[in-house]
């Protein structure tokens, strides 16, 4: 199953010709904050029945993972779940899929900087490049 959370699909103006419809579960903000816990809660089903989640693979793709933590009306308490839900989703059959985030840890509201390696980054635009490399690339990249 492939659930999309993309919180501006009402007012967003990329992409107004592509077919989100039939994978898009939540499309608004409150949505959005929902389907935050509803992944904690499939984790949590999955964990417990482990023959469901070894026929059913589930992947979530969330569009501005940091605006939708920052709408929760509890964004550390949502963010330390998730948190949960990406280290250990990967043994129940979970795979997610983040993009549009801020190059920023504290852009994400509970994350610190060691979180950051639950993700692999792509970062794109020459300024944000820079960015990321003189604030996390430190003895981690080469220069190059």
């Amino acid at each position: 199953m492939i659930s999309v959370i993309y919180t501006g699909v009402q007012s967003s103006l990329k992409d107004s010709d592509y077919p989100l419809e039939q994978f898009l579960e939540y499309g608004t903000e409150s949505s959005a904050v929902k389907s935050l816990q509803d992944a904690v809660e499939d984790w949590e089903f999955r964990k417990q029945n482990v023959k469901f989640a070894e026929q059913f693979f589930q992947i979530r793709i969330w569009d501005e993972l940091d605006n939708t933590l920052n709408s929760a009306s509890e964004p550390q308490a949502v963010a330390d779940n998730l948190k949960k839900v990406l280290k250990q989703g990967g043994h129940s059959n979970i795979g997610w899929i983040v993009s549009g985030q801020s190059v920023m840890t504290k852009q994400l509201p509970g994350f610190t900087n060691d979180d950051r390696s639950l993700f692999t980054e792509i970062i794109i635009g020459i300024p944000k490049i820079r960015l990321y490399l003189n604030t996390y690339g430190k003895g981690k990249n080469s220069d190059s």
